[in-house]
């Protein structure tokens, strides 16, 4: 099994930064965060409140029994989803699965949802040449 764990796609978003005069006091991506961390809470998985990351954005963690993952929404020109497993440690079979489904559900979430369009995933951030695929999951 193959996981892509970086989405990037176009986000149909109000801009939610705030700036003063001298700096950005608040970076995008809250919406956007908060969109995801509903697409998961909705299929069952315990989400915590999108929290700022400054310059990297927006990020959650979801859990669902013991497998703990980490989500992360960050914007430029467009929209870029991180994620990670959280026990690397223990990437067993059994976790891997469990972290395909999440990448899986969100997935699906998103491209039921018109506010995001064009989702496609990478094996990195940024992938040289390398294609996107709309699925973050392959088999074999």
């Amino acid at each position: 099994m193959k996981i892509r764990p970086v989405a990037i796609v176009k986000a149909d978003f109000p801009d939610d930064s705030i700036e003063d005069e001298f700096d950005i006091i608040q970076f995008p991506g809250r919406g956007i965060a908060t969109a995801l961390a509903e697409i998961l809470r909705r299929a069952g998985y315990v989400v915590t409140e999108p929290e700022h990351q400054h310059e990297h954005g927006w990020d959650f963690y979801a859990d669902l029994g013991k497998r703990k993952f980490w989500f992360q929404a960050q914007v430029a020109d467009d929209c870029y989803v991180h994620s990670a497993i959280q026990n690397w440690f223990s990437f067993r079979k059994i976790n891997k699965q469990a972290y395909a489904a999440a990448l899986a559900t969100l997935n699906s979430g998103m491209k039921a949802d018109p506010r995001f369009q064009e989702v496609l995933w990478y094996s990195k951030l940024t992938p040289p040449g390398e294609v996107g695929w709309r699925d973050p999951v392959v088999e074999g």
